[in-house]
């Protein structure tokens, strides 16, 4: 688990994540909104890259509708098992901790 901030071109550094999930630069990923959480995944065939500074990228429409904005602080994921990084929004989080349990 790791916090970073999102940057102005949407970037998210994750070096420590990314070595857990033995990615590298120059792979391509995707990313998926699942109720508030994007999930990437490698593939080959994405023009979207890890750079060499081991940021990943997350699509203009996905920040949009999760409410991420330049600078925001987001809460990152790896799952080794399920070969994906989860990102969450603060508010997200936020929301859901403050939830009463029945």
């Amino acid at each position: 688990m790791a916090t970073a901030a999102i940057d102005h071109s949407g970037r998210i550094p994750a070096r420590r994540l990314l070595r857990a999930l033995d990615w590298h630069p120059d792979q391509g990923t995707t990313a998926q909104l699942r109720d508030q959480t994007i999930t990437i995944r490698l593939d080959a065939h994405s023009p979207h890259r890890i750079d060499n500074r081991h940021h990943v990228f997350i699509p203009a429409g996905l920040r949009d509708l999760t409410g991420i904005r330049t600078g925001d602080t987001v809460v990152l994921l790896s799952s080794p098992q399920l070969h994906l990084l989860a990102i969450y929004p603060v508010r997200a989080l936020t929301t859901l901790l403050s939830t009463p349990v029945d």
